[in-house]
């Protein structure tokens, strides 16, 4: 009940005023439902912006969040292939030639870490990265060269991550402060994340206290990742024949923009039952606003 204002001319009772709101909750839904790439920025013209590339999402959803009409450009001959592509604004190319279902003004799902990972432990020494197997820590020059990564948090607290072949299971890469994933020619990052502790499923993620930055892959660099990769303020390119994915049964990539150049062809898949690594409890649910 609220008190009568102009009403009183009429009633001098007071006047009841109502709102009603339904979310549906529904977790076995979530096991259905297969989301592999989310593009953050609100307004962009140009969020995922497919230069002559092939972006193919096998069997899973693509969400952007750019309201802006031209929020996906195709142009020249960019394709981009999904189930379902979900975008708040609208897209410039023949997307329609091969996306079976082309949501236009929909509600993309929302960031699944709502933008904060929380940090481990800083270490105030830094360790050294000049064996080819390292321990979990933090390194401050990056993590370059051929390396196997014990299972455990690499915080990467500056330089980049790349210059080699960098494999490893149980794996976070955290990026602090100017630290860049930085690949390029042969080079190849092929980590699984975790199963278990507070970073299962996330094999990559940025601190959300540092300024945006461009991760990039170049050339014939392979990005082969099995969990989230999570780089909220970022830019993730890739150009020339990079490739990433395409060997691991599920990668979620939620970045605030994609970008292609050259002829890069990649595969995102989203099949949780075949990999050993579970999805981020974040996307273990789904609420959907019914009403």
């Amino acid at each position: 009940p609220v008190p009568s204002f102009f009403s009183k001319m009429i009633t001098h009772e007071e006047v009841s005023v109502s709102a009603r709101a339904v979310v549906e909750v529904d977790a076995a839904t979530a096991e259905q439902r297969r989301v592999c790439i989310i593009v953050l920025d609100p307004n962009m013209i140009g969020a995922i912006n497919l230069y002559g590339a092939r972006l193919t999402g096998r069997q899973c959803e693509v969400h952007v969040h750019s309201n802006n009409l031209l929020a996906i450009l195709a142009l020249p001959l960019g394709k981009l292939s999904a189930t379902r592509v979900c975008v708040a604004g609208g897209v410039i190319g023949t997307l329609l030639l091969v996306i079976p279902v082309l949501d236009l003004n929909c509600t993309p799902v929302p960031d699944p870490f709502g933008g904060h990972i929380p940090l481990p432990e800083i270490p105030a020494p830094c360790a050294n990265d000049s064996g080819a197997t390292l321990d979990p820590g933090r390194y401050c020059n990056g993590i370059n060269g051929d390396k196997t990564l014990n299972p455990g948090a690499y915080i990467v607290d500056g330089g980049s991550v790349g210059n080699g072949t960098i494999t490893g299971d149980g794996v976070t890469i955290i990026l602090r402060n100017e630290a860049l994933l930085r690949m390029s020619g042969n080079d190849k990052l092929d980590i699984t994340a975790p199963t278990s502790g507070p970073y299962k499923g996330v094999a990559i993620f940025e601190d959300d206290t540092r300024k945006g930055t461009t991760a990039s892959l170049v050339g014939n660099a392979d990005l082969v990742v099995e969990g989230a990769i999570y780089l909220p303020k970022s830019k993730l390119t890739f150009s020339g024949n990079s490739s990433g994915g395409i060997n691991s049964p599920w990668t979620l990539i939620v970045v605030r923009e994609l970008d292609f150049n050259g002829r890069p062809e990649i595969a995102v898949t989203a099949d949780y039952g075949s990999g050993s690594v579970p999805p981020p409890e974040a996307l273990r649910t789904t609420f959907t606003f019914l009403e």
